[in-house]
């Protein structure tokens, strides 16, 4: 399976590490520019791209399997996406809800006892595509924004994933649930 990862820092670095073994890696695109996650990838042999034109010619190279965002901050056009058979993301909220940036300062702020983290495909919608996977995690009381995303949501993230990706490599089709709009909220 040749996999191409969008992402930044550590949280990218940590999913290029776990789905690795998947499959190949055949590119990344540093949302952040230099950071963990492309220095990894550097030292991995990976081509790193600087930007969305730079990688969709690497993808016309060869024929990608998966697209993967983890921690991008950038959206991602739907002519990259069409160069993938699949394109999924991560978002650290339980979709429809907190859908946006902000997901996690949401939480916080909507006072949420629980939380939850989506992979979901990428389409032309901003956190909208039909959920493949997710679970969820209880907030504790007096955490912040910041302790939610690096206890919790990101290594919920990371093993949903890394699951995702095991899925597509044994050859699972990535079903999915479409959102129910009637709970979408936007931060």
């Amino acid at each position: 399976m040749r996999i191409v990862i969008i992402g930044q820092q550590w949280f990218a670095e940590r999913v290029l590490r776990e789905v690795a073994p998947a499959g190949s890696v055949v590119a990344v695109l540093g949302t952040a520019g230099a950071c963990r996650f492309t220095t990894a990838a550097v030292e991995a042999g990976i081509p790193v791209s600087d930007t969305m034109e730079d990688l969709g010619r690497r993808m016309d190279a060869v024929e990608v399997d998966l697209l993967v965002t983890a921690h991008a901050t950038r959206f991602v056009p739907t002519e990259i996406r069409r160069k993938a058979r699949a394109a999924v993301g991560y978002h650290p909220s339980l979709l429809p809800r907190h859908r946006g940036k902000r997901s996690v300062q949401a939480t916080i702020e909507a006072a949420d006892a629980i939380a939850g983290g989506s992979v979901f495909h990428l389409t032309d919608g901003f956190d909208e595509g039909p959920v493949v996977a997710q679970d969820w995690c209880f907030v504790p009381p007096g955490i912040t924004a910041g302790d939610l995303w690096r206890q919790e949501l990101a290594p919920l993230g990371i093993r949903l994933l890394q699951a995702v990706v095991s899925d597509a490599a044994a050859g699972s089709v990535l079903g999915a649930r479409r959102q129910d709009e009637r709970f979408a909220t936007s931060c």
